[in-house]
């Protein structure tokens, strides 16, 4: 929405205009309508939008306005909330090896132990040999000093966007790759709820 339809704010008691999202396929457009639901008689009258007109649920209605709430009030509904469903998570005792990690990600091969890479070339005419999925590395890569191969055995560098899962060192050797072990609980917030209370 605009900057009228983002200011609009939301009420319970007092909502006037009922905002619903249309997409128009002919021209490829996404509009949202707006139109009033009761009448409007006094010029210059604020109007007001329920956000979640059509939820019945009084929990999950509240849980739904709570960006509407002032930030304490949303902080004591939640542990209140959090307490009550789950009060066994204030009283465990937070969890600081690597277990956990390594239960989800048992497929994740990698060595326990860093290999330091000999092979970094320092010769500034070296031409490295990149292999990539990526088509705009494919279509911009095209500094003299990296060539673009067929064969990911050949390669010096991985550019993949395919998720790799096996980092050890006899399978990829001294190739230069774009990921790392378990990168996946970043990039697709795998486990995020349990990294974020540490």
């Amino acid at each position: 929405m605009d900057e009228l339809g983002s200011s609009i704010r939301h009420s319970n008691r007092y909502a006037n205009v009922r905002c619903v999202s249309f997409f128009f396929a002919p021209n490829q457009t996404m509009f949202t309508i707006l139109y009033p639901i009761v009448r409007i008689d006094q010029s210059y009258t604020e109007i007001f939008r329920n956000f979640v007109y059509d939820n019945k649920d009084t929990l999950d209605r509240r849980i739904r306005l709570l960006p509407w709430e002032h930030i304490n009030d949303r902080k004591i509904f939640l542990r209140n909330l959090m307490i009550e469903n789950n009060s066994e998570i204030f009283n465990k005792k937070l969890e600081n090896n690597l277990e956990i990690y390594e239960k989800c990600h048992q497929n994740d091969l990698y060595d326990k132990n860093s290999i330091i890479s000999q092979s970094i070339k320092n010769d500034n005419d070296y031409i490295w040999k990149v292999y990539t999925d990526h088509e705009l590395v494919k279509q911009y890569l095209t500094d003299k000093h990296y060539q673009l191969i067929d064969n990911p055995d050949q390669a010096d560098i991985l550019f993949v966007m395919k998720q790799l899962k096996d980092f050890r060192y006899e399978t990829l050797g001294n190739k230069l790759i774009n990921q790392f072990p378990f990168e996946n609980i970043v990039t697709n917030k795998e486990l995020l709820a349990l990294s974020a209370r540490r």
